[in-house]
């Protein structure tokens, strides 16, 4: 019970840290706001209160969650959700719009995406990078107009109406398979009470990227903000493990793991959509035999 708690909080220091070095990365701005931390912010209910009390928000997940199981009960009980929970992703999402053509720029992106989390294993040195790495993945200038519309989420509610709209205009242009847009619009309804809208958003970054650690946090909040102990159960099991100083640190690896497999499974359809999208390769020309060299011999007055 304390350990989840303690995981939960320790997860969004981390998030909050890489997402801090992401904005220093891109443009050395040190007022960088992160969506994970700002998933900690109460809803719009409080506005006086920028951020949760940490003492509140243990007793309230302890009181709705629960001991967390452990063992090989906890394996299955993490394994079975997992499956579950993907499986109803897929069912709810299943009139995504196709995903843009596989370029190869994309595919490295996504193997540089992989050798980043195996790095995930033994620290989390590698967090600031795949924080860079979403923030970037349709170009500098349309990383600079997500970072405008986080500037204008961290002045205050003055300016979420003008964030929403501008965080819109980016998922509308280059689509929901840019998922950090879509994870950042998901934390701006958390901070204003639009929990189910947050929920949706949430659930929309796990199905495009089940490894993205920031939304798998952030889905722990809204599902307690929602007062759904269950849900927030589930996805709690599902988010990424802090480092334990000593031990094997078992749970991490087995996440990294399942983060790699889901990626490179994503990669591998991603690549049979672009073969398919250009069909079956050619058949090979017979090639034309050269006429006889007789043939060549024209008469002085062929072309008269």
């Amino acid at each position: 019970m304390i350990l989840i708690t303690a995981c939960l909080l320790v997860s969004h220091c981390l998030t909050t840290s890489a997402a801090f070095s992401t904005r220093k990365l891109l443009t050395g701005n040190k007022h960088f706001i992160s969506s994970t931390r700002r998933y900690n912010r109460m809803p719009k209910e409080q506005p006086n209160d920028d951020f949760y009390d940490i003492d509140a928000a243990r007793i309230r997940l302890e009181a709705m969650m629960g001991d967390e199981p452990t063992g090989s009960n906890a394996i299955m009980e993490r394994s079975e959700s997992s499956t579950r929970m993907s499986a109803d992703r897929i069912n709810q999402f299943d009139s995504l719009p196709p995903p843009p053509p596989l370029t190869t720029i994309a595919k490295e992106r996504r193997r540089t995406e992989m050798h980043l989390l195996s790095r995930l294993s033994e620290s989390d040195d590698a967090l600031s990078d795949l924080w860079s790495l979403w923030f970037a993945e349709r170009g500098p200038e349309a990383a600079n107009e997500l970072l405008q519309a986080e500037e204008l989420a961290g002045q205050g509610p003055r300016s979420w109406d003008k964030a929403e709209e501008l965080l819109r205009k980016i998922i509308e242009d280059h689509g929901v398979y840019w998922a950090e847009p879509v994870n950042r619009l998901a934390t701006l309804m958390y901070m204003q009470g639009r929990l189910q809208e947050s929920r949706e958003l949430c659930e929309l970054v796990l199905t495009i990227k089940p490894w993205h650690f920031g939304a798998l946090s952030g889905i722990v909040m809204v599902f307690a903000g929602l007062g759904d102990p269950i849900a927030a159960r589930q996805w709690a099991a599902r988010r990424l493990p802090p480092i334990q100083p000593t031990g094997t640190n078992r749970r991490r690896s087995e996440w990294v793991e399942r983060a790699i497999e889901d990626s490179h499974h994503s990669l591998v359809e991603a690549e049979a959509q672009l073969k398919n999208a250009f069909g079956k390769p050619d058949k090979p020309q017979r090639k034309v035999q050269e006429p006889p060299s007789s043939a060549l011999d024209f008469d002085d007055d062929a072309w008269q």
